[in-house]
């Protein structure tokens, strides 16, 4: 229920123009409101929105009227609902980026439902001090490229793990990405964000900025909090090994998929890197690379 209040001259000859009621929008416990988001219902239900709305000059009248209309948001009003098309593509960055981080963080909290797990990795080696080791290390490395799937069936919060051949058990929090952590990406680490919807879902997408590592530094951090990165001071192809490398991200993009009630339905990110580094293969060369790495979770709930 909205209560209006307002004082009107009964000398008018038309009323006044009626101010649009404010959009409180609420997506996975985060409510959008025109002053920005708050995930705590107390914080906004005792706000009090103010608007200026002119008065249309009466006959006897010779300076327009400006009338204080007061709007307040009743607990009536903060019935979740689900953000419209319209809506969604109107979000900004940070709205995109709590969207997001919201909704995969709440499902690495479920217990209870199924995942499939389509990854592509693509590595390969551009160029090498001995050109005839190139298609030797490709051939290698193509044992972690893909296309691999993988199931997963989560009953009380515990699956089989696929990857480990089903020998060991693995938690939701565990196998969504970033693993073994929630989703924190920080603002600061985003260059674009869109939001729309298409074919009945909500499709939110974020791209980080460009980092890299080296011997130096260790870990792309806008990469790390959203997703799991390229390690490789721990890459292994089997027949050699990498002694120092440089890897580039020119920049990850994480998209994710809801349905109407906010319910995470799929879950992609596409990792472009390039990159060069020395290692040893009997001896020592050196070599660049490229590639990307492909995920795209479907949840079943």
């Amino acid at each position: 229920m909205v209560f209006i209040l307002c004082s009107c001259s009964d000398s008018e000859q038309s009323h006044p123009t009626e101010p649009t009621e404010p959009t409180t929008a609420y997506v996975n416990n985060i409510y959008i409101t025109p002053d920005g988001i708050v995930t705590n219902v107390s914080q906004i239900q005792d706000t009090t929105l103010s608007t200026q709305v002119t008065t249309p000059v009466a006959a006897d009248s010779t300076q327009p009227q400006t009338e204080s209309v007061q709007t307040t948001i009743t607990e009536e009003q903060l019935i979740p609902t689900v953000v419209s098309g319209s809506d969604v593509s109107q979000l900004s960055a940070e709205d995109i980026l709590a969207v997001i981080a919201n909704t995969v963080n709440e499902a690495k909290e479920k217990t209870d439902f199924s995942a499939h797990l389509l990854q592509q990795v693509t590595i390969n080696l551009t160029d090498c001090t001995l050109s005839w080791a190139v298609p030797v290390i490709n051939t290698a490395i193509g044992v972690f490229n893909g296309p691999h799937t993988n199931e997963y069936e989560f009953v009380n919060g515990l699956s089989l793990d696929p990857k480990e051949d089903f020998k060991s058990q693995v938690t939701p929090f565990s196998a969504i990405p970033p693993s073994d952590r929630l989703f924190s990406l920080e603002s600061e680490g985003i260059v674009n964000a869109t939001a729309y919807r298409e074919n009945g879902e909500n499709v939110y997408s974020v791209t980080i900025v460009p980092e890299y590592t080296d011997s130096q530094v260790l870990v792309p951090v806008f990469h790390a909090q959203a997703l799991d990165y390229l390690d490789l001071s721990d890459f292994d192809f089997g027949i050699g090994e990498i002694t120092d490398a440089v890897c580039n991200y020119p920049g990850a993009t994480i998209t994710i998929h809801t349905d109407q009630d906010g319910k995470l339905l799929k879950y992609e990110e596409m990792i472009p890197m390039n990159g060069s580094g020395t290692g040893k293969l009997g001896i020592s060369l050196s070599a660049s690379f490229e590639g990307n790495m492909y995920e795209c979770w479907t949840f079943e709930w």
